[in-house]
């Protein structure tokens, strides 16, 4: 049997690989997405293939798993370039991007701390951008802009016109707005608080923020179109379970919905739980 009819063999498949002998994990991870339904929006699987998310990802980041002294490795793309893309490729897990809300230098090596900034993982930002149930003419509020790459996907639906992004943290959001435009995006960029939305481009047909909350803003309703769609990650303060929460605005500006999946996300800044000592005096 030659190597062409090898190939052809049902249930046999050879690695996908680009130049250079590497593994194509951009490859693997669409053929992820696809078994696991994240493209049950058409519009998902061109947008996956148009945004490079290798772009919009550092060339060091914590791995979101801690190694056996409660350290968070950092992922080295100069080290090792075949690890670093499987890991910004992997469908599961997320690329944490900042640390102690930047206290904490990438640069200085494996470290402990709370993370304050992520690229999402793959599977949670496609099921969150379904949810959103999108069309081409919708004007979209994206909060959390970070990175840029859940903005760059929205751009491929709606277009930079219709899309506004906000970032609270100014490192963030010059990086997120760095990444976008070198891609050849260019929706409004704001350094604000997503809490209090963006009333210069409102009203919007949907609402998609990446930080967690534990209520929703009423700003978020106000800027709401009738119809609208929210979609955000939710948690309270009892326990480090979240979950996904989908709402619609109707007529009167108020929001009702359920909660259609898990979503583990890092609270937004003004939704942390306050942390106080108190002291104990003994007998």
């Amino acid at each position: 049997m030659d190597a062409a009819a090898d190939t052809a063999v049902p249930g046999r498949q050879r690695p996908a690989e680009i130049a250079g002998g590497l593994v194509d994990h951009r490859h693997i991870a669409a053929q992820e997405l696809e078994v696991m339904g994240a493209f049950r929006s058409p519009w998902l699987r061109p947008a996956f293939h148009a945004v490079d998310r290798e772009a919009f990802a550092p060339a060091r980041f914590w791995s979101p798993v801690a190694d056996s002294e409660g350290l968070y490795p950092v992922i080295d793309r100069d080290l090792d370039e075949d690890v670093w893309r499987r890991t910004v490729w992997g469908t599961h897990a997320s690329l944490v991007t900042q640390m102690n809300d930047g206290a904490t230098r990438v640069e200085d090596g494996p470290a402990r701390g709370d993370f304050s900034s992520s690229i999402s993982a793959l599977d949670i930002a496609f099921e969150k951008l379904h949810q959103l149930d999108l069309a081409p003419d919708h004007r979209v509020l994206h909060l959390g802009t970070a990175s840029g790459y859940d903005s760059a996907l929205l751009c491929e639906r709606v277009g930079p016109g219709r899309l506004t992004t906000l970032e609270c943290d100014g490192a963030l959001s010059a990086w997120g707005r760095k990444n976008l435009r070198a891609a050849g995006y260019a929706p409004t960029a704001v350094c604000g608080d997503g809490l209090d939305g963006w009333e210069p481009t409102a009203p919007y047909d949907r609402i998609i923020a990446t930080a967690s909350v534990r209520r929703v803003p009423d700003a978020w309703r106000h800027q709401a179109a009738e119809g609208a769609v929210i979609v955000t990650p939710y948690t309270t303060a009892y326990g480090s379970g979240g979950a996904l929460l989908r709402l619609t605005v109707d007529t009167e500006g108020i929001a009702t919905g359920r909660f259609v999946g898990s979503a583990f996300y890092m609270l937004a800044r003004a939704h942390r739980p306050a942390r106080h000592l108190r002291s104990c005096v003994g007998s």
